[in-house]
């Protein structure tokens, strides 16, 4: 036999929404599905559900006090043409990851990293100038080393945003 619609969607959620994701419920309405995900998120994930109408956020925020779920969800009185004006970027490219993004460019965010790191230690430098030249800090690789621990920073916290950790 088949099923409604709505039972059908809430078979994909729940096979595809795990504890701990950061999910969008993009109309909140009367809150049923609002309710329904930050059951399927748990206690560490995130709802961030969205709409225009005062009373579908009173409503929703009344079903999910209800349920002592509130914690849980982030209601927001907005279109949903504004959702990434409320995920983080790590928010972003885990739910774009989830979509079946393979690939995600970090490369300029790594070399972003290296000039930042390395123009400090290069202040720090001028500013001790006659101290670090006594401890041979002029080396490339030492004036370097910041640059090149700054991407390795970038790069580990990157694995860890792609859940990629011990995967290779």
């Amino acid at each position: 036999m088949l099923k409604t619609a709505l039972h059908f969607s809430h078979q994909l959620l729940r096979e595809c929404v795990q504890p701990g994701d950061i999910v969008v419920d993009a109309t909140m309405g009367n809150g049923h599905d609002t309710l329904f995900l930050a059951e399927l998120v748990g206690e560490k994930g995130q709802v961030h559900a969205f709409d225009i109408q005062q009373q579908a956020l009173e409503q929703t925020t009344k079903r999910l006090s209800e349920a002592n779920l509130t914690s849980r969800v982030a209601c927001h009185l907005v279109g949903h043409e504004h959702v990434l004006d409320y995920l983080a970027p790590e928010d972003q490219i885990q739910a774009a990851i989830k979509l079946g993004v393979a690939k995600v460019n970090v490369n300029t965010e790594c070399q972003i990293a290296f000039a930042k790191a390395t123009r400090k230690f290069v202040a720090e430098y001028e500013a001790n100038e006659a101290e670090y030249d006594k401890k041979k800090l002029f080396d490339p690789r030492k004036f370097l080393k910041p640059g090149f621990e700054a991407i390795t920073a970038a790069v580990e916290e990157r694995i860890d945003v792609f859940g990629s950790a011990n995967k290779a």
